[in-house]
């Protein structure tokens, strides 16, 4: 097949799979979103829990003030459902802040006792200590027990992902954790994983055997952000995120306690967590970002030969930073093989699900994009075990900025448009995420894209990164329009830092000659091509009227 063909079929197919979540019954469907807003500039991390009286309970990290940072301040919300997930209620604060930053990252269980217990991170000492914590409730939500924290004797800083807190057949609690920074142990950020256990409803808890991995070279593996499942022979299976390009995966056969040797699985993904539960049949639903059908160029698995462990990370950070498309699978041999793959959503930015499993269906919530803020859509099971071939995914690759130099410029012509500093510095630069323009920060910085022709604000594929979190931060867009200068797009200081931001203008529709970009950073920001990063797919997915 040739490089055209090969293209063409690809975008053909891509279409096919987006119309899919708009067009007919049985199809997946978009529910609720959240959105940053001041005060709350940050909502995602979240877990599920039936009610009692029919209810669900979405818990989820709530931030507060202006910075939506994983070092900012926030609280665990909730929020009510009465009608299988179609609306929710307000927010409502069932765990305020405790340490001197946040609580975060919530994890909801009905335990076989009929308590509901909350999970979720404690973040202090300047975010040096980071501690999972448990509180249940015995009325169903509406008053929780004072927090006990699971590793009393474990100063350093501990993650355990939404979602991901599990009860086996036995009784025991299992709680899937990596440990990234421990005051005593120098060898910590390799990337070692264990699990908390409790045979006590909650009451003590004690550790697993911590492991670390190797790849098929020998070289060092960094595991991050597990989770677990209880398979139907009693074992446990975890799985890890990975820089390899796929999850590792490893077993127990004692419940947590000891564990073989994690090794790459066929759960081919980037640097991105996974999620696995058990369906009502039995079988295994996977959730998680499938690069399968990604060109091997892309993948980028091999090595040459004499790198490093480093220069691996660096290449495949590189490559595999984005966190696309969102996927589904299912298992019917417990995880040895997985079939059905289908992208629920093509381009984007998709991580930290949480999964509620029904009769005929699945609740998934998940970061979606530019800032941290989750969408919340509902899976029918006949969508997920729908026997049509899939398309595969189509990565577009970043062209606004093909073929043009690196370095300082004041005027620079790009396949987009004709760029101008007008005061201050821009420069072209490579970085972590692709290519862009950086336009230092400063009180009379401003570039200006002139475009060949009138182009309407939703064509104009552009995003923003702000790089620091360094206060000030005001970045303001503008577009050219009947003579004047019309706002099109403004971040603050609630922007979240480290994280590409499409344009948002308010007139999508509005055609304009010329574009104006102000930054009073001290770090500036990025100019980049949001095609390779974080694409808005809303006109395609949207609710049933």
């Amino acid at each position: 097949m040739t490089k055209k063909r090969f293209w063409v079929r690809l975008g053909v197919m891509a279409f096919c799979c987006m119309s899919l979540m708009v067009n007919g019954d049985g199809v997946p469907r978009k529910l609720f979103e959240f959105h940053a807003e001041p005060g709350n500039p940050r909502s995602s991390e979240g877990s599920f829990v039936a009610l009692h009286d029919g209810r669900l309970m979405f818990a989820y990290s709530h931030f507060t003030g202006d910075d939506g940072s994983d070092e900012g301040h926030g609280v665990i919300g909730a929020r009510y459902s009465s009608d299988n997930g179609e609306t929710w209620s307000d927010v409502r604060i069932i765990v305020p802040q405790e340490g001197d930053l946040n609580v975060m990252s919530a994890s909801l269980l009905r335990l076989q006792d009929d308590r509901i217990a909350l999970f979720y991170l404690r973040k202090e000492n300047a975010g040096m200590e980071c501690r999972p914590m448990m509180r249940v409730t015995t009325d169903e939500g509406e008053t929780w027990s004072e927090p006990v924290s699971v590793l009393k004797d474990k100063p350093g800083y501990y993650v355990l992902n939404n979602d991901r807190a599990i009860q086996l057949k036995s009784g025991r609690i299992l709680l899937p954790l990596v440990a990234h920074y421990r005051p005593d142990d120098d060898t910590i950020g390799r990337g070692k994983v264990f699990s908390a256990m409790s045979d006590d409803g909650g009451q003590t808890w004690h550790t697993g055997q911590e492991h670390n991995a190797v790849n098929e070279r020998g070289e060092a593996v960094i595991l991050q952000e597990p989770g677990a499942i209880e398979l139907k022979d009693g074992r446990v299976m975890m799985f890890c995120r990975t820089g390899e390009g796929c999850q590792y995966v490893n077993h127990s056969a004692d419940g947590g306690e000891t564990w073989d040797a994690p090794h790459a699985s066929n759960i081919i993904g980037p640097l991105s967590p996974a999620s696995i539960k058990r369906l009502p049949n039995g079988d295994l639903l996977l959730v998680w970002n499938d690069q399968s059908d990604f060109p091997p160029e892309w993948i980028n698995r091999e090595v040459p030969e004499g790198s490093s462990p480093a220069h691996l990370r660096k290449v495949f950070q590189s490559n595999h930073v984005e966190r696309l498309p969102l996927s589904t699978a299912i298992s019917r041999d417990e995880g040895q093989t997985w079939e059905l793959n289908k992208n629920l959503e093509g381009e984007g930015y998709f991580c930290y699900v949480a999964v509620h499993v029904m009769a005929d269906a699945v609740l998934l919530s998940y970061v979606h994009g530019g800032p941290y803020c989750d969408r919340m859509i509902k899976v029918p099971l006949s969508w997920i075990y729908d026997p049509t071939p899939r398309p595969p995914y189509h990565y577009r690759p970043n062209d606004a900025f093909k073929n043009v130099p690196d370095g300082e410029f004041t005027t620079l012509e790009t396949p987009l448009g004709t760029w101008s500093v007008v005061s201050g510095k821009a420069f072209v630069i490579n970085y972590s995420r692709g290519r862009g323009i950086h336009l230092e920060g400063g009180e009379d910085s401003c570039l200006e894209l002139a475009l060949p022709s009138p182009t309407p604000l939703r064509e104009l594929r552009l995003a923003l990164e702000r790089f620091t979190r360094a206060k000030p931060y005001r970045m303001i867009v503008e577009a050219w329009k009947d003579e004047t200068w019309v706002l099109v797009d403004a971040r603050g200081e609630g922007t979240q830092a480290m994280g590409q931001h499409y344009l948002n203008p308010a007139e999508p529709d509005l055609e304009t000659t010329r574009l104006r970009f102000r930054c009073n950073s001290v770090r500036g920001v990025i100019i980049c091509d949001r095609d390779a990063n974080f694409i808005d797919l809303h006109e395609f997915f949207t609710p049933e009227e």
